[in-house]
């Protein structure tokens, strides 16, 4: 018995009018859009653009290309080759930076709000930044070279390698920067003053909270490592000088490597039989005493 052809699921004719009546101009208007990003003169309006991003990092920005960058969230920019550079001679290279405007209920108590998607040799970073008087940023980092973070201003004698992974909420307020921040770093090194080694890691994880009241709450900093493991909590007060700032902490230590009881002990810090010890430290981020 012969069997008729079958019929086509989706014919043209069935899409209903209204929604050929918008389909049709907004497509138009999408093709409108794309042509004169492609075809805009961004030469032109590239050092305006350098220039209002210097006033916003407080530092000179400069820019080796600029363009248009599309996505499924909307079209952007595209910067390429960017260096930041601040008056104490400290720079940042960029080799992209895509940035469009963000989805982001910021809008509504009026601060603009851009997503960026940065890419650098120290490490990548996507998320939203929040302009205004109160600036922040709410996103990820992947890969970030823990070497370029200056630990030794804020901690003489310190320094910290490896390549950290965080998530990132906070908002620079008056007092300072508020809010979680949740890190993940593996295979690096911990150097501490009084130390005459640094201490190798296999990983590295913590959950830290900026405040208003208090500078900085340690919810919890966990180091694992094959001469040590360590647990850090506590809080850093708020002082006019970052150096200054007291300290209430409790470390929690065990020793895996018996040549480290020397060291420990000629910095002061006792060691039980079983390799453990439990400290407190106060004073400040200068002058730290360990009890």
């Amino acid at each position: 018995m012969a069997t008729s052809p079958e019929k086509p699921r989706f014919q043209l004719g069935e899409i209903p009018r209204p929604l050929l009546w918008i389909g049709a101009p907004l497509t138009a208007l999408v093709l409108i859009v794309a042509f004169l990003l492609l075809t805009f003169p961004w030469s032109r309006v590239q050092h305006h653009i350098s220039g209002y991003l210097s006033q916003l990092a407080g530092a000179r920005i400069e820019i080796e290309k600029l363009g248009p960058a599309f996505s499924l969230a909307g079209p952007g920019l595209a910067l390429h080759d960017v260096r930041a550079t601040w008056a104490n001679g400290t720079s940042l290279t960029l080799n992209r930076v895509a940035l469009r405007l963000a989805w982001s209920l910021a809008w509504l108590s009026g601060a603009p709000s851009l997503h960026l998607n940065l890419d650098s040799p120290q490490g990548h970073a996507s998320g939203t930044l929040i302009l205004g008087e109160e600036m922040g940023w709410n996103g990820n980092f992947h890969d970030l070279d823990l070497a370029q973070f200056p630990l030794e201003s804020a901690l003489s004698g310190a320094s910290l390698e490896g390549l950290i992974n965080a998530e990132v909420d906070l908002r620079l307020r008056h007092e300072g920067p508020e809010g979680p921040v949740v890190f993940d770093a593996r295979s690096g090194s911990l150097a501490l003053p009084g130390l005459p080694i640094a201490l190798p890691y296999d990983e590295l994880q913590g959950q830290i909270r900026f405040g208003r009241d208090t500078f900085l709450i340690i919810e919890r900093v966990n180091l694992e490592g094959p001469m040590l493991a360590a647990v850090l909590r506590g809080q850093i007060s708020r002082a006019a000088q970052l150096e200054s700032a007291p300290l209430d902490l409790t470390l929690e230590l065990e020793i895996r490597e018996a040549a480290l009881n020397p060291l420990l002990n000629d910095a002061g810090i006792s060691v039980g039989p079983d390799g453990r010890s439990l400290l407190h430290v106060s004073g400040t981020l200068s002058h730290p005493q360990v009890r």
